[in-house]
């Protein structure tokens, strides 16, 4: 009930800069987390721009990490998330230089 009521306004944001932490069992811990919120709340609990910092970040250690157990868990958040950038995919999207690009 917490996210959807916007009391804790910067958790999105701890998770997505931990994502990029030294430590790899932070970075592993917040890839879950990141994964869990996504599965247990809706999308219109969900703000846009909560969606797309975490989608970046995920597809961030995707891109960068070699750890198998990291790219697993970021490719069950990612996949767990699709649904709620349903809207980022309406408008063209493309990937160059392993970057979104929204045209």
């Amino acid at each position: 009930m917490e996210i959807p009521n916007n009391e804790w306004p910067d958790l999105f944001n701890v998770f997505v800069s931990t994502c990029q932490n030294d430590d790899r069992n932070i970075q592993l811990s917040s890839i879950i987390t990141l994964g869990y919120i996504a599965q247990e709340m809706s999308i219109r609990d969900i703000n846009e721009e909560q969606v797309n910092q975490s989608i970046f970040a995920i597809y961030q250690k995707l891109d960068e990490s070699s750890d198998e157990e990291i790219l697993y868990e970021s490719i069950q958040a990612f996949l767990l998330f699709l649904p709620f950038a349903k809207s980022n995919f309406s408008d063209e999207v493309f990937f160059k230089s392993n970057k979104f690009v929204f045209i």
